[in-house]
């Protein structure tokens, strides 16, 4: 086809069409870098637009209504049902380490989604079982050794973001579900044995 464009359009023709290619092609990391600064722009956590510094948890501070905005969110279409909270984790410097509690029989998800909107893995009811855990969210090719108990879990790039979700069964379980899911805990992996 490049070849064709040359013939008929010149260069300028098919440098178009490579320019265009190249556009598409890393559309993915444009739209999660707006994201990420959308997203991880403040100084502290903001429960209303649900966004955090790097390496912070931030709990949506209600369950969803109609009054929620969820384009401040980032997200096209939360559900009633559930609760929500986001992590951007950057292990460039080293890997984190994320403590998940105990949910028993209640519903959670974590997917673990890298800047080209890979899923990476999934922590939680389905994946990991109700049980919680110690999960250390590494880079390829990381060769170091985790504590014991501590499960890994490999990343394709640097950041990650987690929307984690929590089942709820209607707004008068909002305050038990917030309790338990503001137990999950995020941290450095040299922190992990103290």
């Amino acid at each position: 086809m490049t070849r064709d464009l040359l013939m008929i359009g010149g260069a300028g023709a098919a440098a178009a069409v490579v320019v265009g290619a190249l556009h598409i092609a890393f559309l993915p990391l444009k739209i999660t870098g707006n994201t990420v600064t959308r997203s991880t722009s403040v100084s502290v956590p903001d429960e209303e637009a649900l966004r955090a510094p790097i390496n912070q948890i931030v709990f949506s501070d209600r369950p969803y209504d109609p009054d929620f905005d969820v384009g401040a969110m980032g997200m096209t279409g939360p559900m009633a049902d559930q609760i929500y909270a986001q992590i951007w984790i950057d292990v460039s410097e080293e890997p984190m380490v994320l403590d998940v509690p105990d949910f028993g029989d209640r519903y959670f998800v974590m997917p673990v989604i890298d800047r080209w909107n890979r899923v990476n893995g999934y922590i939680g009811s389905r994946a990991t079982g109700g049980a919680g855990g110690r999960f250390a969210l590494v880079p390829e090719g990381w060769d170091g050794t985790l504590p014991p108990g501590v499960e890994r879990v490999t990343i394709r790039t640097d950041q990650v973001n987690i929307l984690f979700r929590v089942f709820i069964s209607g707004p008068d379980d909002f305050a038990e579900a917030d309790a338990l899911r503001r137990r999950t805990a995020l941290y450095p992996l040299s922190e992990a044995g103290r």
